[in-house]
């Protein structure tokens, strides 16, 4: 079965947020852009204002990844809060989120430049960021956050 990428639906914030208030799951918290304890309606509305959506993966019944899209500036599109259900980690649906949100965004904004923040001392997600082929912008990037950025080239 493969999961399918849709836009997030008002149960999925809530998920998410219990996902990132537990313990299970270590919360990076400069790439998350957002103070902690994470309130839900803040997670919901806030992309809206960035000129962004959010979108939730589902495997049968389950949501197994979330992530949102920003647009921060004109031609630009950021992925942010890129986050994967712990039980469901290191099965591929990171990466499969981000082809989707790249997909997406780049579909719904015509942008050629996504970018992305990840903390340094996150492997996981640097890892991800860099299957993607997504480069560090030494000029954005401080001493706990990377600022990456990949040039989308049409099809």
């Amino acid at each position: 079965m493969n999961p399918n990428l849709r836009e997030a639906q008002d149960s999925d914030y809530v998920a998410v947020a219990n996902w990132i208030q537990s313990e299970a799951l270590p919360v990076h918290q400069g790439a998350l852009k957002m103070p902690l304890p994470i309130l839900i309606a803040e997670l919901q509305y806030r992309v809206q204002a960035e000129g962004g959506k959010s979108f939730g993966m589902i495997l049968g019944e389950d949501l197994v990844a979330f992530g949102q899209y920003s647009v921060p500036s004109p031609g630009e599109a950021q992925l942010i809060r890129v986050i994967v259900n712990p039980p469901f980690r290191r099965k591929g649906y990171g990466s499969a989120l981000c082809a989707g949100l790249i997909a997406v965004a780049v579909a719904d904004t015509g942008t050629r430049v996504v970018t992305v923040r990840v903390d340094r001392d996150n492997i996981a997600g640097r890892n991800l960021c860099s299957l993607f082929g997504f480069q560090a912008v030494s000029a954005k990037c401080d001493a706990q956050t990377l600022f990456l950025r990949r040039m989308h080239r049409p099809a």
